[in-house]
């Protein structure tokens, strides 16, 4: 991957990076953005474009996105609030099995996540309660015929909660307890 264009920033820990890579024929163009940084927070945020053009066949050309947003604020010296945001609209191979035969083209998929968590660490005690929420939504697609293909029946709304706890035995050791509840 050649990079066609590449800006970089920094100031005061933060840091601006914007990449662009153009295609050859029957190749992918990519574009993204990432920004992290900040005083009393951990922020990231990554977006990106992708163009994908198939030499033969224009009708399974298709544009891709996402955008992923992660940031943790520091409350106090035990507590951290964290959230995270992704959203991503991407094209399904047609080789998944799950897949219409009679489609004309990829489908599309959009996948939303949302997910927030509260961290309190006491010395060598750490323990997280989050939640999390995220969904699957597959478009309607056009068949050989002409007619949609209905895709509902494939879209996933996934609920969560998990609980954290651990404890530090060494810098490079821990112990980690997890459960997690899911529901579909």
């Amino acid at each position: 991957m050649q990079p066609a264009a590449m800006i970089a920033r920094s100031r005061r820990r933060a840091r601006v990076v914007v990449a662009m890579r153009s295609p050859g024929p029957g190749e992918e163009t990519v574009a993204g953005i990432r920004a992290t940084g900040g005083e009393a927070c951990l922020h990231t945020l990554d977006m990106g474009v992708r163009e994908v053009r198939h030499r033969f066949n224009d009708e399974s050309d298709y544009l891709a996105g996402f955008f992923d947003l992660r940031t943790a604020l520091h409350v106090d010296h035990a507590h951290t609030l964290s959230f995270a945001a992704v959203s991503e609209i991407s094209r399904q191979d047609s080789v998944d099995p799950d897949d219409p035969r009679a489609a004309k083209e990829p489908i599309e998929v959009r996948r939303d996540l949302l997910t927030a968590g509260l961290t309190r660490d006491a010395g060598r005690l750490y323990g997280t309660v989050s939640a999390s929420m995220e969904r699957w939504d597959y478009s309607d697609v056009p068949a050989f015929d002409g007619t949609l293909i209905d895709q509902d029946h494939r879209d996933t709304l996934v609920l969560s909660t998990a609980a954290f706890a651990g404890l530090r035995v060494s810098p490079g050791y821990e112990l980690r307890g997890r459960m997690r509840v899911l529901r579909q």
